[in-house]
């Protein structure tokens, strides 16, 4: 059962504030008021919260969305250095600007469809770009979530502008015999007809070792 705290304030009047336990039985605050009732209305409300399945942690939700991502999400996020650079372009161009400043307790699905529209009508992103960006959003909510940082995950259910589809280009055989017999060096050639016949990506194709092939094979 939750309970409230009183101290005296630096302005001599009574400060109360509210804690209750997660989940995990850690004692957590629910916020600081002038009156008992107020707090102890906060407590309650955090209980049942909890025992509805909401289980966010007020103090750490109360951080903006900006110090979450810089301080504790990418920093600790795991993922190819490729794919690092490529998240930090999109963070600082399409996402931090207009959701930097939000405390991420409060950052609903109606902020989220609002940003999403803003990109699209006013800061002009194309649809890929638009979608990859609410991709890595999603994946920074859902962390979150796991944390308990927040209670819903607003990017739930919020749609992005469909990307057109580019038809694929397919080479004919006769492009491939004339892009085959310019390759320099019978090795390239081997490594180009194996990923041909085989549909391998390349970067399975570099990795293949004697040991993977089956050379009694005729």
């Amino acid at each position: 059962m939750g309970f409230s705290r009183k101290r005296i304030g630096a302005n001599g009047k009574p400060r109360y504030t509210a804690f209750y336990w997660d989940v995990r039985g850690k004692e957590r605050s629910a916020g600081t008021f002038s009156t008992k009732k107020a707090a102890d209305d906060a407590w309650q409300r955090a209980e049942v919260e909890i025992a509805a399945g909401k289980v966010g942690d007020r103090r750490r939700g109360r951080q903006t969305f900006r110090r979450y991502v810089e301080q504790e999400w990418f920093p600790n996020h795991v993922m190819e250095a490729t794919t690092r650079q490529s998240y930090a372009y999109q963070l600082n161009k399409y996402i931090l600007p207009e959701l930097g400043p939000m405390r991420m307790a409060e950052i609903l699905p109606v902020h989220i469809r609002e940003w999403v529209l803003k990109l699209e009508k006013e800061d002009g992103a194309g649809a890929a770009a638009i979608r990859y960006s609410k991709v890595i959003a999603d994946s920074i909510f859902t962390t979150a979530l796991n944390d308990q940082i927040i209670a819903l995950h607003p990017g739930k259910g919020v749609k992005t502008p469909p990307v057109p589809r580019k038809p694929r280009q397919i080479v004919t055989p006769e492009q491939f015999d004339t892009f085959y017999a310019a390759l320099d060096g019978d090795a390239i050639r081997l490594l180009v007809r194996t990923e041909i016949e085989t549909g391998m990506r390349w970067g399975e194709l570099t990795e293949v070792r004697i040991k993977d092939l089956d050379l009694s094979l005729p």
